[in-house]
């Protein structure tokens, strides 16, 4: 390996810490302070960490843009990810989803990513500071619990992440602003199977009622061997059900090389669908209607999934809806 490749794998172990790393040191940081609660700089650890965890973020800091802009190039490069569109011309068309022509008026979509796996990775291709997506703005929605985490919600705010919820996801819409979700959320995490896609979307229909509301169209996207990025351990059985059902979240144990947070290098294939096109209706929305666009969704996934699971190397992994 010469300097340059030793010198590229350094900026991208870096991009990787920077971008996953800070939920580890903010745990170990938090037991150095507890453990030090009779010194002086215990309690001053301590509130430093609660102080960034409620500062306000300057999300258009030209710093923090830029850092994140890094990030988003090199952290790709660990796996490496590879972004595929099913018939990219649907999103050039006369409505092109970025800009509408004739009237001048941003529009927006709902682009909805599976599966959510241990962590969604994959994501990442998604970020406001890349290009990938033929979209004027868009945001990533994720947890809520991300942005009381120090220097993980800077760092995810610059790459244009905002907390997922009713009121911001629509107030975005409503601005021009696509929106990019994992509808199965981290309650898949229960049902993840070592050799199944499972995806927890049969009664996911919160994000499908926004874009009705919105008439933004809605995007599927698929991503292939994100699943492969983390060995995972989680307990069986009845009370870890309800464990999960109570916590809103699954539980699990899982670590990456040589047993850090740093996740496996196994190529990823994110595969974006062909836009569904949804009309606008007025809340509240008839249930069927909800239902219905749903059911379009979910066919759309199963057929993305079906068409590239050859390509990404998954043909002998089986999907499967929750």
């Amino acid at each position: 390996m010469g300097a340059a490749q030793i010198w590229t794998r350094l900026k991208i172990v870096v991009a990787l810490v920077l971008w996953m790393g800070f939920f580890h040191i903010n745990l170990l940081i938090t037991i150095i302070g507890l453990l030090n609660l009779r010194s002086q700089w215990g309690p001053c650890l301590l509130l430093l960490q609660a102080t960034l965890a409620f500062l306000p973020i300057n999300e258009d800091s030209d710093w923090g843009k830029r850092l994140a802009k890094w990030i988003c190039t090199y952290a790709p490069m660990h796996f490496p990810m590879r972004v595929i569109f099913e018939d990219k011309g649907a999103f050039e068309h006369q409505r092109s989803y970025g800009i509408d022509v004739v009237g001048c008026v941003d529009l927006c979509a709902v682009v909805a990513v599976e599966p959510h796996s241990v962590l969604p990775l994959g994501i990442m291709e998604f970020a406001r500071v890349l290009d990938v997506m033929p979209f004027q703005d868009k945001r990533v929605l994720a947890s809520s619990a991300v942005y009381a985490v120090p220097f993980v919600r800077h760092i995810w705010s610059w790459m244009g992440m905002a907390p997922v919820g009713r009121r911001e996801f629509k107030r975005l819409l409503d601005q021009g602003t696509t929106c990019v979700l994992v509808p199965g959320g981290v309650s898949e995490c229960l049902y993840m199977e070592r050799d199944k896609e499972v995806v927890f979307l049969n009664k996911r229909r919160g994000f499908i009622r926004m874009a009705i509301s919105a008439g933004a169209p809605l995007v599927p996207v698929f991503i292939f061997g994100q699943r492969e990025t983390y060995y995972w351990w989680k307990p069986k059985g009845q009370w870890y059900e309800q464990l999960s059902k109570l916590l809103k979240f699954s539980p699990i144990v899982f670590w990456g090389i040589a047993g850090s947070p740093l996740p496996l290098p196994k190529p990823m294939l994110v595969a974006v669908g062909r836009p569904i096109p949804v009309e606008q209706i007025p809340e509240p929305i008839p249930e069927h209607v909800v239902v219905a666009k749903q059911a379009d969704f979910i066919a759309a996934m199963k057929e993305l999934h079906a068409k590239y699971k050859a390509e990404a190397g998954d043909e002998h992994i089986d999907f499967v809806v929750k």
